[in-house]
């Protein structure tokens, strides 16, 4: 079980960020921060115009995160601002049980700063902490210098290729890697 504990960060930038769990108010800026961010970001899998999750649908999937004992949803609050979100998610089979897949996202115009970093370094605590979990996983796009230099930095290992994974709108393909980090 995940015990997480508010933590601060001090960004490139010198301010605090501070890094929490989700709250039933973060329904609406979390809705509005994946819209920007989807917008905004060639290195997402959901392009705006497929993310259709109501207010009502996005509560009840905070509901089932929040109910989840191994499950963790992370917000970075900068300023009163939420500026960037992290959701893990344990394996729902008993054979895949002690790992997990997180996905990670920072609002555009705040990217550079260390708030990713400070997301994922509190996801690592976290995991280190938790008795079930031993091996966090993701999928990131090789183009996206940037992401794969910060997960390496973390101790993430490069486990496999998804050759030609992602088509862009305008036919361009792309690899994904999937990357793992055992805590």
């Amino acid at each position: 079980m995940f015990h997480f504990k508010a933590r601060r960060f001090k960004l490139k930038d010198g301010r605090n960020v501070l890094i929490r769990e989700s709250k039933p108010e973060d329904v609406l800026p979390s809705l509005a921060l994946a819209l920007e961010v989807f917008h905004h970001s060639p290195f997402v899998l959901t392009l705006p115009h497929e993310f259709t999750q109501s207010p009502e649908q996005q509560r009840e999937w905070y509901k089932r995160m929040r109910e989840a004992p191994n499950n963790l949803l992370l917000y970075a609050e900068l300023e009163g601002q939420l500026v960037g979100m992290l959701d893990f998610s344990q394996g729902r089979r008993q054979k895949v049980q002690h790992m997990g897949e997180f996905g990670m996202s920072v609002k555009p115009g705040f990217q550079g700063l260390g708030i990713g970093k400070a997301l994922l370094t509190s996801l690592i605590d976290a995991a280190k902490d938790n008795e079930v979990i031993e091996k966090l996983v993701l999928l990131v796009f090789e183009a996206n210098e940037p992401a794969v230099k910060l997960y390496e930095s973390l101790g993430f290992q490069v486990e496999g290729h998804f050759l030609r994974h992602a088509r862009q709108p305008d036919g361009e393909y792309h690899t994904l890697l999937q990357m793992y980090l055992f805590t």
